[in-house]
């Protein structure tokens, strides 16, 4: 092989390790960024082999949080940066470590449970649950206030809605006793 040829092979071997080489540096600097890193002194010992971390959530959309206490093995100390990528430490204040995650969704539970209520004066149509209120989904033209009394006080506490075919007779019944 002639002397030049050899030098360009040598060089793109050259170029291509080190490239190789960078490419592996900044791969392991993401994933050290995303790693969770869980010093055992943050963890509360629950049992022998046990601690005990909270999580909790947070839902952009409905403004919710919710709260979860997992116990994890000592053995799994140091696989919690694995089981809670995107996670981050909230807090470590000596008897809990929390990690918190957001989420731009709803909650689970406004995300699959509905509820008529009262918006201004209006029947309307809520995420969740009337002691769990979400965000608005819907007002409908239908005045409370030009209801019968009972049916004002249901609205006002909340009626859930189990199914559609269910939401769609409240407020066909709704509509009914203003006609009548």
């Amino acid at each position: 092989m002639p002397k030049k040829k050899r030098y360009l092979v040598f060089v793109f071997c050259g170029f291509s390790l080190a490239l190789a080489a960078a490419a592996g540096l900044v791969h392991f600097t993401w994933l050290q960024k995303r790693r969770v890193v869980v010093p055992p002194a943050l963890v509360r010992p629950v049992a022998k082999g046990e601690l005990e971390i909270l999580l909790r959530r947070k839902f952009a959309r409905c403004g919710h949080d919710m709260e979860e206490k997992k116990a994890v093995t000592e053995g799994n100390l140091a696989l919690i940066g694995r089981f809670y990528q995107g996670w981050r430490i909230g807090s470590a204040d000596g008897e809990w470590l929390t990690l918190i995650r957001s989420s731009e969704g709803h909650c689970p539970i406004c995300e699959r449970e509905e509820f008529i209520g009262v918006l201004d004066g209006k029947v309307a149509i809520f995420h969740g649950r009337p002691e769990r209120k979400g965000p608005l989904k819907e007002v409908t033209a239908i005045e409370v206030d030009k209801l019968p009394r009972q049916e004002q006080a249901d609205l006002e506490k909340g009626l859930v809605i189990r199914t559609d075919k269910e939401k769609l007779q409240l407020m066909e019944g709704l509509a009914a006793l203003l006609d009548g």
